[in-house]
């Protein structure tokens, strides 16, 4: 239900446009993006670490 609601755009920020709203929809937004791409970023982490 959660997805059929984001594709009408509806999301925390539409429902609730404070600040809080916002911030809820940018990080639900951010959190699907870095859960779709874990393997890259901890690559990317094991990197960073292994050069310091």
């Amino acid at each position: 239900m959660l997805d059929e609601l984001k594709m009408l755009g509806i999301d925390h920020e539409s429902v609730f446009p404070d600040l809080d709203g916002i911030g809820l929809s940018i990080n639900s937004k951010f959190e699907k993006y870095f859960r779709d791409n874990l393997e890259i970023l901890i690559h990317i982490f094991k990197s960073i670490n292994g050069k310091l």
